[in-house]
């Protein structure tokens, strides 16, 4: 690489901008209320936990992200670890639709924020807490934005995104240090049944899953999609991806602890779950009388999403480069810009996809467990990509080497299994059936109606189907209490360690060399 270019590279600041950037988008507007009303004040510890499942997989994606420079690797985990793309597919359509989905979510979340900074015009924006035609034409416009940033590469990208989170990094920490200093409250922290954990144990898991938690740390990931293009990525991509996970930790606690401290205690009295916000820390803001600052925080309902917009763009728009250069794609959308460095192929159809979305998803809440489960499915890849590789690659040089990680690995794949199965059947099957669809008209593409390659597809993949029939199962016997705790939670690990050893020796039964690719 010249001189000339790798000036150009993003720095470290621009690599920790661009993951904070992502966790910090529309989550912390709304994950804090949501957060609240499943776990109570035991939230916290929901906080904590989706950090550490963060930083473990970022430590993991780091020792492998070192090792290769791919564009959009994350979505390509187990098509390069397994020389399998039949394999892989599964794990790049879900990081694929993940990022799709989040994209309209962003966007909705903006305008279903500033229904409410103007109350007489909340009806045209909203209705029953959906938005209305005139709510997804901004919608829509918005996710036009974000494209026509992404248009010109990656520079332009990082150059509007670094200016963007600083601002999202002032506001929500100020907001939160301005609740505590106003109004916080420490006996709203038992407050309710006299209990820090009036939920449950369960709750706190499940808080993790249902309310936006794990959805906004999963913005670390991009850092691993634009790893490729970012300069000194030894020292840059470990850092990025740690230093952005601890960051937003400090931030959504400090906005935690002052929204359980905050509450005006008689909206508590009859419990967490019936606090009822539509904007909520605007909202919050207005009851203890900090109206000045909720301005501050209605354009930051703009900005903020709109920011995580951007990045997401760019990223979907790389992981969809990435699966046509692997064939799981049409190579149609594989035509990189000589200059800006992205296709912008990929771009426009990113763009058309996400505005579909939007005719289906019109509410921000209706759409997080939906994302999550899809999100756990694709870094579901990363203990098992990093485990084959420590297997069958032990000496290739890594320019980074997790301590520890192959005792985190299997680990981490248990923890993610458990938080598959809290995200519940219903979303689990809707995966289930959407992998499926699509796996089967990648296969009758790819391989031109070959029935023998087709179904050798489906071997070469059948741990993942077999994997998420298996969670579906745990969901059911979860939400109707068919086994004892004990007796499931055992069950559990055993059939997650099982699944993990046959997902790390997942063959590709190569059926298809016959067959010429489209």
């Amino acid at each position: 690489m010249n001189k000339g270019l790798k000036d150009k590279q993003p720095s470290l600041f621009s690599a920790i901008a661009i993951g904070v950037g992502c966790i910090i988008g529309s989550g912390w507007l709304f994950a804090a209320y949501y957060a609240s009303r499943c776990a109570g004040p035991a939230s916290l510890i929901s906080w904590v936990i989706g950090a550490v499942l963060a930083l473990i997989l970022a430590l993991l994606l780091a020792e492998i992200t070192t090792m290769y420079k791919d564009r959009g690797l994350f979505s390509r985990l187990l098509t390069i670890t397994h020389n399998n793309k039949d394999f892989g597919f599964i794990i790049a359509l879900s990081n694929w639709i993940g990022l799709l989905i989040v994209i309209p979510s962003e966007a909705t979340a903006t305008i279903q924020y500033l229904s409410s900074a103007v109350p007489k015009f909340s009806p045209f924006l909203m209705h029953n807490e959906h938005l209305t035609l005139l709510g997804v034409f901004f919608v829509i416009c918005l996710i036009i934005i974000y494209g026509l940033i992404n248009y010109w590469g990656f520079k332009g990208l990082t150059a509007i995104n670094n200016i963007i989170t600083s601002f999202k990094f002032i506001v929500p920490l100020f907001t939160g240090i301005l609740l505590i200093i106003v109004a916080f409250n420490g006996n709203n922290f038992t407050a309710y049944k006299g209990s820090f954990m009036p939920y449950g144990l369960g709750s706190i898991f499940s808080a993790v899953v249902q309310s936006g938690i794990f959805y906004a740390y999963y913005g670390f990931s991009t850092i691993a999609i634009f790893g490729a293009e970012l300069k000194n990525p030894k020292r840059n991509i470990p850092l990025a991806l740690v230093g952005s996970v601890l960051v937003c930790l400090v931030i959504y606690l400090v906005l935690q602890i002052a929204f359980i401290g905050a509450i005006p205690a008689d909206m508590i009295s009859n419990g967490w779950h019936t606090v009822d916000f539509t904007s909520p820390l605007a909202q919050l803001l207005i009851l203890v009388n900090l109206n000045v600052w909720s301005i501050f925080l209605y354009v930051d309902a703009v900005i903020s999403p709109s920011g995580t917009g951007i990045v997401y763009s760019g990223s979907a728009t790389r992981m969809l480069t990435g699966m046509a250069s692997d064939a799981q794609m049409p190579l149609y959308f594989d035509r990189v810009h000589p200059i800006f460095n992205l296709s912008r192929r990929s771009l426009v159809a990113s763009m058309i996809i996400s505005i579909i979305v939007v005719l289906f998803f019109r509410e921000w809440r209706s759409i997080i467990i939906m994302v999550t489960a899809v999100q756990l499915i694709g870094c579901i890849a990363v203990p098992v990509a990093f485990t084959k590789l420590r297997i069958s690659q032990p000496n290739k040089k890594r320019l980074f080497r997790f301590k520890g990680g192959s005792l985190a690995s299997p680990c981490l794949y248990v923890l993610l299994t458990y938080l598959m199965v809290q995200a519940g059947s219903e979303a689990l099957i809707s995966t289930f059936i959407i992998s499926s669809l699509f796996f089967l008209l990648y296969a009758f593409s790819y391989y031109h109606h070959n029935m023998k390659a087709i179904g050798c597809a489906f071997l070469s993949a059948w741990t993942m189907f077999a994997y998420l029939i298996i969670v579906i199962i745990l969901a059911l016997i979860s939400e109707h209490k068919l086994l004892s705790d004990v007796v499931f939670y055992t069950t559990l690990v055993v059939t997650a360690c099982i699944m993990f050893v046959l997902m790390i020796l997942q063959k590709d039964y190569n059926c298809s060399d016959d067959v010429t690719p489209q």
